[in-house]
């Protein structure tokens, strides 16, 4: 993916879903910020793969959300935005760091405390 990158001035981002949790989560991040970005989806059955071009990644995270209109999406760490400019202000910060999943506590586990 990296020379295809370079060869094309593109931006390659590949997300996964995890098998355990159906989660989609960040797999390859590219480390350009300033080219066209392509976002694909990899798919694994098995040891087969196959990448899937991702065209909306407010349709892909739409179940993180009660939240149904289109959102803007951090593509290295999936959050969702209400405005393009909640987005802008959040990859100043984001971008410093590697790909992230965000975990949430389990509201069921009676172990870990919760300030409410």
């Amino acid at each position: 993916i990296s020379k295809f990158e370079n060869n094309n001035n593109l931006a390659i981002h590949v997300l996964r879903v995890d098998e355990e949790s159906q989660m989609v989560l960040p797999c390859r991040m590219s480390d350009y910020k300033d080219r066209y970005q392509i976002v694909l989806l990899l798919i694994t059955e098995g040891e087969k793969q196959h990448y899937a071009l991702v065209r909306s990644l407010s349709r892909l995270t739409n179940d993180r959300s009660k939240h149904t209109a289109a959102a803007f999406v951090c593509v290295n760490c999936l959050h969702r935005f209400d405005t393009n400019d909640g987005l802008q202000n959040h990859i100043l910060l984001c971008a410093k760091y590697s790909e992230q999943k965000i975990v949430y506590p389990d509201p069921d586990d009676k172990d870990e405390l919760y300030v409410k």
